[in-house]
């Protein structure tokens, strides 16, 4: 298959461009409903609402949080402007990095100010790689 047997999509959020890849079928939630869109749509705006947009790819399917925008769609593209666009890895990842910092706070009053420290140092090194992670994609 060439480029041009595939729908092109770009996710960009404020931090700048989250994703760019050929697809197969882009579905996502939307203000008139649930839309899915193929190779050949008809051009269309249409407003995101905040949900899971699904990307189908390589027999596959890859999963991603957006927190609303809108779509500019055409025969061969899908431009999504997200305020805000995660994967499920990065929910995870952050859900353990601020679990850490639950448990650091909790042990605060029994741990030595020095081995606090240290835990509080790898929980911001932990969420500075997370942030970088997140403006590659």
């Amino acid at each position: 298959m060439t480029a041009a047997d595939h729908l092109h999509l770009e996710i960009v959020t404020p931090d700048g461009l989250f994703l760019k890849s050929p697809v197969d079928m882009v579905e996502f939630p939307s203000r008139e409903g649930e839309l899915g869109i193929l190779l050949g749509h008809i051009p269309m705006m249409v407003d995101v609402s905040a949900g899971e947009l699904r990307v189908l790819r390589n027999g596959g399917v890859d999963y991603f949080a957006v927190a609303g925008g809108f779509a500019v769609i055409t025969p061969t593209l899908v431009r999504i402007l997200a305020t805000f666009a995660s994967t499920g890895e990065m929910e995870s990842n952050i859900e353990s990095a601020c679990q850490r910092a639950r448990q650091a706070m909790e042990s605060a009053a029994t741990e030595p100010p020095e081995i606090i420290a240290v835990e509080l140092l790898d929980l911001k090194s932990e969420l500075i790689r997370l942030a970088k992670q997140r403006t590659r994609r």
